[in-house]
């Protein structure tokens, strides 16, 4: 399975809000009120060279969060996490295919 990963490091006593969740992005935005979990981008075929942002709302994060995100993926392209930027009640991560030809073959 392709997904995109991220861990908020935040202070708060909640427990409930430590269980691990996953959630698929719709039109490149997504929502999960959970310090971790997995994202499954909107985006199944990027290009060659193309750059993807998605949001992810999260209303635990500010923008002094510290963030620690990865992407898995199989098959033809090759997708680089170029960033990852807390903002207040939300993540914005930035992919791109560094591929020369192929694109990605499904959603990351």
């Amino acid at each position: 399975m392709a997904y995109t990963r991220f861990t908020g490091i935040i202070n708060n006593d909640n427990q409930d809000q430590l269980a691990y969740n996953t959630v698929t992005a719709v039109t490149n935005e997504a929502t999960l009120d959970r310090l971790n979990g997995k994202v499954v981008s909107s985006v199944a075929n990027l290009a060659a060279g193309a750059v993807n942002t998605l949001t992810l709302n999260n209303s635990l994060v500010k923008a002094t969060s510290e963030v620690q995100a990865s992407v898995a993926y199989e098959g033809d392209g090759l997708p680089l996490l170029l960033s990852v930027t807390p903002k207040d009640g939300e993540i914005i991560f930035k992919v791109t295919n560094i591929d020369d030809t192929d694109a990605l073959e499904s959603a990351f």
